[in-house]
């Protein structure tokens, strides 16, 4: 019987006989939190090395998107932020109110996919920004991406501050992407690309 089982058992049977829950807790050893603490920080780690993987797949299928996008961020940077924070509140609130209804819903689903576009495409913006910060001289090199975003994802491992950068990089990013959408349109209109 494995530790997660024995602590079931254990919570179960202090419940039955009316013990308190700190009766059942007592089964749970450092070990126990040691390795569910371990596990969080495996899953993250997976998870941000997926977002460094879209990143680079993201760059090398729309170059073009993703340079304009770094050149809001970099130029640009307070109508990023207002731009981010508007697109992160009013579009996540508005794909919730679609996928609510049951009329809208493919809707809200297809809105849904747009925004998460966006957030991959603003967090391969900010892992290059941190990239040209850290190698000037080979800042467009598919490496020096890969750095810019294992800091970047790193330092969200730092408690408080690393959430704050990363909320950062996610709205100042989110901004600039929408932006860089939104212009590439308005070129198409008028005839460029």
């Amino acid at each position: 019987m494995d530790m997660a089982s024995m602590v079931i058992v254990a919570g179960t049977a202090a419940a039955e006989a009316g013990a308190p829950v700190d009766e059942a807790l007592k089964y749970v050893g450092l070990g126990s939190v040691l390795l569910a603490v371990l596990s969080v920080v495996l899953v993250t780690l997976l998870l941000k090395a997926a977002m460094v993987g879209a990143a680079l797949w993201l760059e090398a299928t729309w170059p073009r998107l993703t340079a304009r996008s770094l050149d809001f961020y970099h130029t640009r940077p307070w109508r990023c932020y207002i731009a981010g924070l508007v697109n992160a509140i009013a579009g996540t609130s508005l794909v919730l109110l679609l996928i609510a209804s049951s009329v809208l819903a493919l809707v809200g689903l297809l809105l849904a996919a747009l925004l998460v576009f966006l957030v991959l495409l603003g967090f391969a913006t900010g892992y290059r920004a941190v990239a040209r910060r850290l190698r000037p001289d080979a800042a467009d090199a598919p490496g020096t991406l890969v750095i810019g975003g294992a800091v970047t994802e790193l330092v969200f491992l730092v408690p408080f501050l690393g959430q704050i950068y990363q909320l950062n990089v996610l709205i100042r990013g989110l901004g600039a992407a929408t932006l860089a959408m939104l212009s590439h349109r308005k070129e198409r209109l008028d005839g460029g690309e």
